[in-house]
């Protein structure tokens, strides 16, 4: 590895030493690396992306250059990547583009900080790269403001016998690996320029024997036969796909129900053991609404089977986001409530500062809460690991219901108001992981699309289309413990 006073023998004079250079490739790195993303899915890029980023850092003078590296890179990826925020400019005007900006600054702040402390290990500790850009990822996803996108692994999404891994590293495992890779790549050029031969040999040897070893085993993995005995499960995904404009007007919140309800109808004579609705399917309390809440309590009858759908719930005053069972007697069995909500859906941080500038966008007249419990939901002996929207995102819900002897996992969602942007393409990418991190089938509802099925090893068995008005009925056989 070559240290930092070699490289401008090593780049040829005056080259990548200027400033103009360093932030020329800061900023293609940001751009390879928003190209490895949906709708671009340019996934290839990301065996590559990082490393002009890692030159830009090792030709920095001093750790500040290299942050100010970094953050270009930062701030490249997530204007591009983040983009999707501004078709909310439909409902919000321009706040959405002042949302779009704040939040691409506010992440591309950790990627300062990677490079940053990259140039303060680079010519001793350089193999802790990789994993101090996996740290950065980690990081991005705490607190009220986490937001994990850009997360390398994410790319991987349809590369499955590579991010089999994930089942006991999570998607940060394979951020690692592919972090490592553009690392190593990096270094081969320094060996090559440079004639170490050997080494070259050597970590090329190397790396490429890591990659083979990773996907013979997610190969064999996924060889494995699904199993043929257990508990037979018949599910139906019910796919209203009602836009968002229109699900917002309140005079038209009985012909939407209507909607999922002939569409639920259809399918009855299938004999679904279980029937999905998405998240929020109406703006209106159910549970709260005789007319509502007798209406789906007498569809459960007449479908004779379990029946779940997203509601917001109101109780001691508080609102949930929340997915409420009804059993085939067409009781109410349980409800899980969001843990996690999205900023600015269905609560405003910063209330008092931000709120003044909202309220004309919004539909709630306040915040919801959350409600950390996490419960899982019943229908007869299965249990259900239960998230709703912007929940998938993270590792950790899952897992922990998983923990808890969930035996399937659902996810509620309506990504309406994210129109055709790369949001749905994106929540399917996170469900793929979520699948495979927990090894348990996944089924997601969603209102505009993409409803899937997915099986324990990723692999998308049923789905709908963005923009299609469908009841997508399915058979699963759940494995025994």
């Amino acid at each position: 590895m070559m240290n930092s006073q070699s490289i401008s023998k090593f780049y040829g004079s005056g080259f990548l030493e200027e400033r103009a250079w360093r932030w020329v490739l800061s900023v293609l790195s940001g751009i390879l690396l928003a190209l490895i993303f949906p709708k671009f899915n340019l996934y290839f890029l990301a065996w590559l992306a990082l490393v002009p980023l890692f030159v830009a850092v090792q030709c920095s003078r001093t750790p500040m250059d290299a942050a100010f590296c970094g953050f270009l890179c930062g701030a490249s990826l997530f204007i591009i990547d983040m983009s999707w925020i501004t078709v909310l400019a439909a409902f919000s005007g321009g706040l959405a583009y002042l949302g779009w900006v704040a939040a691409a600054l506010f992440e591309s702040v950790f990627i300062l900080l990677f490079a940053y402390f990259s140039k303060q290990v680079m010519d001793r500790f350089a193999f802790l790269i990789p994993f101090i850009w996996v740290f950065f990822e980690w990081l991005r996803t705490l607190g009220p403001w986490g937001a994990p996108l850009g997360i390398l692994g994410y790319s991987q999404a349809h590369f499955l016998p590579l991010i089999q891994i994930a089942a006991f590293t999570t998607v940060f495992g394979v951020s690692l690996l592919i972090a490592g890779v553009n690392y190593m790549v990096f270094d081969l050029v320094n060996d090559l320029r440079s004639g170490e031969r050997l080494a070259l040999t050597l970590k090329a040897g190397g790396t490429l024997l890591i990659l083979v070893l990773v996907c013979a085993y997610g190969q064999r993995a996924m060889d494995r036969p699904l199993p043929e005995a257990g508990e037979e499960l018949r599910i139906a995904l019910i796919q209203g796909n009602i836009p968002h404009k229109i699900k917002r007007n309140r005079a038209l919140t009985l012909p939407i129900f209507n909607t999922y309800e002939r569409l639920t109808r259809r399918i009855i004579d299938q004999k679904p053991d279980l029937i999905i609705w998405p998240e929020t399917v109406v703006f209106s309390f159910i549970m709260q609404d005789s007319m509502f809440l007798s209406r789906i309590q007498k569809l459960a009858r007449d479908a004779g089977c379990f029946l779940i759908t997203g509601t917001p719930y109101e109780e001691g005053g508080r609102y949930f986001n929340s997915a409420v069972v009804f059993s085939p007697s067409g009781r109410m069995t349980g409800r899980y409530d969001a843990q996690r909500l999205l900023p600015l859906a269905t609560y405003v941080p910063l209330h008092v500062l931000i709120h003044p500038m909202v309220k004309k966008a919004r539909f709630w007249e306040k915040d919801f809460s959350t409600n950390p419990a996490g419960n899982l939901l019943e229908i007869g002996k299965i249990k259900l690991g239960t998230v709703i929207c912007f929940e998938s995102v993270f590792v950790r819900y899952l897992r922990q219901m998983t923990r808890r002897g969930a035996d399937l996992l659902v996810t509620l969602t309506t990504d309406a108001q994210f129109l055709d942007s790369s949001i749905p393409y994106k929540h399917i990418d996170f469900d793929i992981f979520r699948a495979i991190e927990n090894r348990r089938y996944l089924v997601q509802a969603a209102n505009t699309g993409i409803s899937a099925v997915i099986d324990p090893y990723g692999r998308i068995l049923a789905r709908t289309k963005v923009d299609e008005r469908r009841a997508l009925v399915y058979d699963l056989i759940l494995p025994k413990d």
